[in-house]
């Protein structure tokens, strides 16, 4: 049995893995079969509709690996090491995409001046509070910006960030001390 206490939010219940052996079960194995990778990796056709709603070769290929990887091992795109080539491959002929797209996308996250996302509404980008500001702190992490138009919310300007920044304060604070329950 193992109790974490370097793993941030997470309890000190016991568990029956090591970080090790969870980290090994969210990869995907190099070693699938041709039947596996059809069987995890194959899309429905309303798959290919949502995935088809992006209009850049490279948003199509990059939405449909997080969608796959979502699916099988189960975990965001951003927790998986890495994807097999063959597995990439396949996922890319569904979509008809060159898998160099997904390149592409990579080197566009990692310029230096990123631009803004703007949404109608907050909403629109997490359902949230805490997934709002998860997803914010992953855009800061570039430098993407972002503007809600009907909040007037604008992290491009000093009072804009200033307004993320107690966000994510009052994030922090257990849901019981907002309404004074428990005290």
């Amino acid at each position: 049995m193992f109790v974490e206490d370097d793993v941030p939010f997470t309890s000190r219940t016991p568990t029956y893995l090591t970080p090790e052996q969870r980290h090994a079960l969210g990869e995907i194995p190099a070693d699938l079969s041709d039947r596996e990778i059809a069987r995890y990796y194959t899309f429905a056709q309303s798959d290919l509709d949502l995935i088809n709603l992006r209009r850049r070769l490279h948003n199509r290929l990059g939405f449909a690996v997080q969608l796959a990887v979502l699916r099988f091992p189960g975990r965001p795109l951003k927790d998986v090491a890495g994807i097999p080539s063959r597995v990439l491959t396949a996922i890319a002929d569904q979509v008809q995409a060159p898998a160099s797209a997904l390149l592409t996308m990579a080197s566009l996250t990692r310029s230096s001046d990123q631009g803004t996302l703007v949404v109608w509404k907050l909403d629109r980008l997490g359902c949230s509070l805490q997934n709002l500001i998860a997803t914010l702190n992953i855009l800061k992490e570039p430098g993407v910006d972002f503007i809600s138009l009907t909040e007037n919310s604008d992290t491009t300007t000093p009072s804009g960030k200033r307004i993320f920044h107690v966000m994510s304060a009052l994030e922090t604070i257990p849901f019981t001390e907002y309404i004074g329950i428990g005290s």
